[in-house]
């Protein structure tokens, strides 16, 4: 090949490369970063075949009940949900209400009267207390699951599940085994997340945990929002447990 036909293949490679699609995320979104209800329907149904392809239960769950939702919506609906997901200044400011959710149980905070839910869920072994009582102090495996979620018109879009596993008995906790944070649930197409700075220890009688989230928005090409915030999970002795997300940056309003 001469140098001419380089010269040319070069500027016809480059040429299409300018034209592609942007990957963000793992989600493919065109240059001007618009979606529709009929694209948001085929973005799910890529989730889907991909759930499906890794035989992923969970994925697929959350795939089929999120499409199964979506087209239940009416067209005016759908297109409200196109609108709040678009909007960077309203998904900072529903991960930002996850700060107001101090929580030993279940809480939940909402934005758009009602439309946006934010909800805190935490799972621990609390319930074996009785039991560890029952053994006379033998040295028990906890687990606590703290669970951030947001909902948009009853539409899961965003959970991060942050998992503690410590060892103890009814009166001291004696180890931490792990602690693990994934993201459970993207359904945002202009979002992604990113763990940094995980932290464990042993403190006042508690296996005591944090992780940082950052949070990143792609709404137009080259431009990128970020904001991060902190996950805390407490275990105590016996199982009882503590959760909250700290505000770190990005998310003023």
């Amino acid at each position: 090949m001469n140098i001419k036909k380089i010269i040319s293949f070069l500027t016809i490679l480059a040429i299409v490369f300018a034209s592609s699609t942007v990957c963000f995320a793992g989600n493919s979104i065109n240059e001007t970063q618009n979606i529709t209800p009929t694209s948001y329907i085929k973005y799910m149904q890529d989730k889907l075949s991909s759930a499906k392809h890794s035989k992923d239960a969970a994925a697929i769950a959350i795939a089929e009940s999120n499409i199964s939702k979506f087209k239940s919506l009416s067209k005016e609906e759908q297109q409200k949900f196109i609108n709040y997901i678009s909007d960077p200044t309203l998904m900072k400011k529903a991960i930002n209400n996850l700060s107001d959710l101090s929580t030993t149980a279940n809480e939940s905070t909402s934005l758009k009267n009602g439309d946006i839910c934010i909800t805190s869920e935490c799972l621990d072994s609390s319930s074996l207390k009785s039991s560890l009582k029952a053994s006379n102090g033998a040295e028990k495996t906890y687990t606590i699951s703290y669970q951030p979620k947001m909902e948009v018109l009853g539409i899961t879009i965003f959970e991060t599940i942050n998992t503690l596993k410590y060892k103890g008995t009814s009166k001291k906790v004696t180890s931490i085994t792990s602690f693990k944070s994934y993201v459970a649930v993207n359904y945002n197409p202009f979002a992604a997340a990113d763990f940094k700075n995980k932290s464990t220890e042993i403190s006042d009688n508690a296996a005591v945990a944090s992780i940082d989230v950052v949070f990143s928005w792609s709404y137009k090409i080259g431009e990128i929002v970020t904001g991060s915030c902190r996950s805390h999970v407490i275990g105590f002795p016996g199982g009882e447990s503590q959760t909250w997300t700290e505000q770190l940056s990005g998310f003023g309003m």
